[in-house]
């Protein structure tokens, strides 16, 4: 009865929360469809670092779309509306949100035609103490129709209020180099696949797997002048320039662009499938609804590249004493 009363407090503080957002999204659900995790979420103070996502995983019509209006995702609605204390438990920082009717049109969409075990997505990334990225990726299936919480992301079992384990924003992979050629003056550059899977959280429903979830990732490059400081900001708007999307799973190959002696750095990002086709991803790591820019992993080990490379081999200096012999 207890966990009950909580549970409409939430509601209630949702319901409020809900007549301060603008109307700005498509479509609103017939009935309220509830989603939480009552989890503690570690790794973030949910404060200005924070970004974050959540969508379905579907047909267009039902799955998720960054832009303000189509899709069925959190649309205009921030993170500081869905992530928050949870009544009673004492978490401070907890997923807690729905689609509902208490003010038509404050998501986007609705999730209401999609049947039991129709999968739903969250992203979160934020920045550490050492200004690297850190990240979670979560996934869970549409349990009965008319159940309280339709879409249960807790960690640690159905049900579970205290004492759940924590969801954590875990350090982002860092990129890694598998191979290096050179060609005219600049590096052909090979990138391996990345490993996102310690911050998928998954509750087992097969469109929750997380090759459905995390289908690509975009690698990024920065070309600085040689032996300059590496780049620290994890911004993908700072410096860093995108040189493409590959599947997870599959190397990916680029050239560098350096017209005289420079450095070259790289760094990668998970990208999320809002369709389930396989289609390249549209949500990231970035926050769609207030366009905040996407944030990228720490950076890789340099790479030379221009017309001389920076250690060239010792000339071989002959020994005049053998030579006048």
């Amino acid at each position: 009865m207890m966990k009950r009363n909580v549970r409409i407090l939430g509601i209630a503080l949702i319901g409020v929360a809900a007549l301060l957002l603008p109307l700005q999204s498509q479509a609103a659900c017939g009935s309220p469809v509830f989603f939480a995790a009552y989890s503690e979420i570690t790794g973030t103070t949910n404060g200005p670092g924070l970004r974050s996502n959540f969508w379905m995983i579907g047909p267009a019509i039902n799955g998720g779309n960054p832009a303000v209006g189509p899709g069925s995702d959190n649309g205009p609605v921030t993170d500081a509306v869905w992530i928050g204390a949870y009544p009673g438990t004492g978490m401070t920082q907890t997923i807690f949100g729905s689609w509902d009717t208490v003010t038509p049109l404050r998501y986007d969409g609705c999730p209401d035609a999609l049947g039991v075990g129709a999968p739903m997505a969250y992203s979160l990334s934020d920045l550490d103490g050492t200004g690297n990225m850190v990240y979670a990726v979560g996934c869970t299936g549409r349990t009965l129709v008319g159940a309280f919480f339709e879409f249960d992301f807790t960690v640690g079992g159905p049900g579970c209020t205290v004492g759940c384990a924590p969801i954590a924003l875990v350090p982002a992979p860092k990129a890694t180099i598998t191979g290096t050629t050179r060609s005219a003056g600049n590096a052909n550059i090979t990138v391996g696949s990345p490993d996102f899977s310690l911050g998928f959280y998954g509750d087992g429903t097969p469109g929750c797997a997380m090759g459905n979830v995390i289908t690509h990732y975009e690698i990024f490059k920065q070309e600085i002048p040689r032996d300059a400081a590496a780049p620290v900001n994890r911004d993908a708007s700072a410096g860093w320039v995108s040189v493409g999307t590959q599947n997870i799973g599959t190397s990916f190959n680029f050239s560098t662009a350096c017209g005289a002696n420079c450095d070259v750095y790289v760094a990668v990002m998970p990208k999320y499938d809002p369709d389930g086709a396989g289609a390249v991803a549209a949500f990231d790591t970035g926050e769609a609804s207030t366009s905040t820019v996407r944030r990228v992993g720490p950076s890789s080990t340099k790479v030379q590249a221009g017309p001389i490379l920076a250690n060239p081999p010792r000339p071989r200096i002959a020994n005049p004493k053998k030579a006048a012999e």
